[in-house]
């Protein structure tokens, strides 16, 4: 028995050696400024830079030549600069462009008539998964707040008597959690200025304009007056993301819009809202 254990201390002992060496010739020492610039970022690891979370964007800018391309949506200039100083490099990054959150769905209660009550689990999936939930539309909002669960920087709440989503933009940096967590895809991420006004379409509609009306008075009907009153050619029809769609609810280019408001004024059923980023 001693003798065992004499035998298993030096084994132990031996290994122990064996670990300590191993790690200190195969170390790799962080870069101290990591540290430093990760604790500049807001720390929710939204995901929204391109990263996996703000160390991984941290330690991207530190091994970086330039900034160029590298930026953090829950960030503003001031902070990326102070990041381009600690670094020593210049602030290129596009921060006077910002991503946020739209809402693809503006039905006030009584414009989506309603056809059915669901008795479920509330949640937005559990709603998408048995049809068209309470309405007839299938394209909007079914309102069980999803979205609001998801959000890091609780930039989404439930209107009560809408039963909508509303996104604060002085909070919403655009990290794409909501869009994926939507079983819709009713909210969406677009590119705006940053502090402008910019206006978009609070409609997911796929269908034809008789057919939309039916299933909502707020919906988009494709009727194209928008895109002949926009006056920087901002809007166009047609399209649902990267398809060509026979029927498809009016797009506005974020970037484009001068925020006018011309568009949302002859729109007939009000589906144009605009807001400031």
């Amino acid at each position: 028995m001693i003798l065992s254990a004499i035998v298993l201390t030096v084994i132990g002992v031996v290994a122990a050696a064996l670990l300590y060496v191993v790690a200190r010739r195969f170390s790799v020492d962080d870069d101290p400024r990591i540290e430093q610039v990760e604790g500049m970022l807001p720390g929710a690891n939204c995901g929204g830079c391109g990263f996996s979370g703000c160390r991984a964007f941290a330690q991207a800018c530190c091994n970086a030549s330039s900034l160029e391309g590298l930026s953090c949506p829950g960030s503003d200039r001031a902070t990326m600069d102070r990041i381009a100083y600690v670094l020593g490099m210049r602030n290129d990054s596009e921060c006077d462009v910002r991503k946020v959150a739209i809402v693809g769905c503006g039905a006030k209660c009584g414009a989506r008539p309603e056809v059915a009550h669901y008795d479920g689990p509330a949640s937005c999936v559990a709603v998408a998964a048995v049809g068209s939930g309470e309405s007839l539309c299938g394209y909007g909002c079914v309102g069980m707040g999803d979205c609001v669960e998801v959000c890091p920087f609780n930039a989404i709440a439930m209107n009560a008597a809408t039963r909508l989503p509303e996104v604060d933009y002085s909070l919403c940096t655009g990290c794409g959690r909501c869009a994926t967590r939507c079983p819709r895809s009713v909210i969406s991420i677009c590119n705006v200025s940053r502090s402008t006004v910019f206006s978009y379409v609070a409609c997911s509609n796929r269908s034809s304009g008789q057919l939309a009306m039916k299933a909502c008075r707020s919906a988009c009907i494709a009727c194209g007056k928008c895109e002949r009153t926009c006056p920087v050619g901002a809007i166009t029809l047609g399209r649902h993301g990267d398809r060509q769609l026979a029927v498809a609810p009016a797009r506005i280019d974020a970037l484009k819009c001068t925020g006018c408001g011309k568009c949302g004024e002859v729109c007939p059923t009000g589906a144009i809202r605009t807001t400031q980023a």
